[in-house]
């Protein structure tokens, strides 16, 4: 081999090794900002932390797919209203500062970017989101932490119903806690509807709950399926409205459509349960004890009762 052919391999080779080399502080600084993982299903759906940079595509999903299907959202027609929507949209911002929320997404998403050179960078898609609340007693008494700029009249009227159940349920005095988790929206595509999403996300809401050591998780359920959710993770209906008794301020009838088998939206709570048990592994002796018995055995222990 030439010295000249020799050099260039040489070259070629260390190219390659700076290409595939990545800096440390970098690889530390990715597994620091990364997003906490939940669960990860076998058909590729992860739950996950919701990070600062998807906050605009959270909102944006809000917007495209949840105010047109929400029981309060339709009815009022909100989304027809444009002050009411702005003021909705800057309270799902402000909702979503809080670092609790977590989002789905689909890993068998294929992003088509081309501007993408890392294939790591590549943008998951979100596909379901659940806004989580940390409500802490002390907070919740003061005066600023309730005052809200209110716009729209559409936003008036859902903002007057949720006020309406809020102030007639104290779940910290109910559930005896100084701090609870609060499921305050939840958002699913809609081609990802019916595949159990929602009771994941609630799942893992629970998870959320016991890493912070909070002892309570609740929420203001409006639809059917929520409530059956809700129910299954071990939640009670504290308080309830029939959508049907309910008027505005001048006696009209504003849920006039609030969807098959939604008659009430309650307020749900319940303890979040324990970590389930490792199991502890039989010893030596109770593997003996629990072993089938073998022929010479049986017939041993026959010849001991007939004696």
């Amino acid at each position: 081999m030439s010295r000249r052919l020799r050099l260039e391999e040489e070259r070629a080779k260390a190219v390659k090794e700076e290409e595939i080399f990545e800096d440390p502080l970098k690889i530390q600084l990715k597994r620091i900002f990364s997003p906490l993982v939940w669960k990860e299903t076998s058909y590729g759906i992860r739950i996950q932390d919701l990070k600062e940079d998807q906050h605009e595509e959270v909102v944006n999903m809000f917007k495209d797919h949840f105010l047109e299907n929400d029981v309060l959202c339709k009815n009022t027609e909100l989304l027809n209203d444009e002050e009411s929507l702005a003021c909705y949209l800057r309270r799902i911002r402000f909702q979503i500062r809080d670092s609790s929320s977590i989002i789905a997404v689909d890993l068998n998403y294929v992003h088509d970017d081309e501007d993408l050179q890392d294939e790591s960078e590549a943008k998951l898609k979100i596909v379901g989101v659940l806004i989580l609340k940390v409500m802490r007693k002390n907070e919740f008494n003061r005066v600023f932490s309730q005052v809200q700029l209110i716009e729209g009249e559409a936003m008036k009227k859902c903002v007057a119903f949720r006020s309406h159940i809020n102030r007639r349920v104290d779940i910290h005095e109910k559930c005896n806690c100084d701090v609870y988790l609060r499921y305050y929206e939840l958002c699913v595509l809609p081609q990802y509807r019916h595949q159990s999403l929602g009771y994941l996300l609630m799942m893992c809401g629970v998870r959320v709950a016991r890493s912070y050591n909070i002892p309570v998780v609740a929420g203001l359920f409006p639809t059917l399926s929520m409530q059956t959710v809700a129910k299954r993770l071990g939640m009670e209906t504290i308080y309830e409205v029939s959508y049907c008794a309910w008027r505005d301020r001048e006696g009209e009838l504003i849920f006039d459509d609030p969807g098959a088998g939604n008659y009430t939206c309650a307020v749900m709570a319940g303890p979040v349960p324990p970590p389930p048990s490792l199991g502890i592994v039989p010893s030596d002796s109770q593997m003996k004890l629990t072993r089938p018995k073998t022929r010479a055995e049986k017939q041993m222990l026959r010849a001991k009762a007939k004696n």
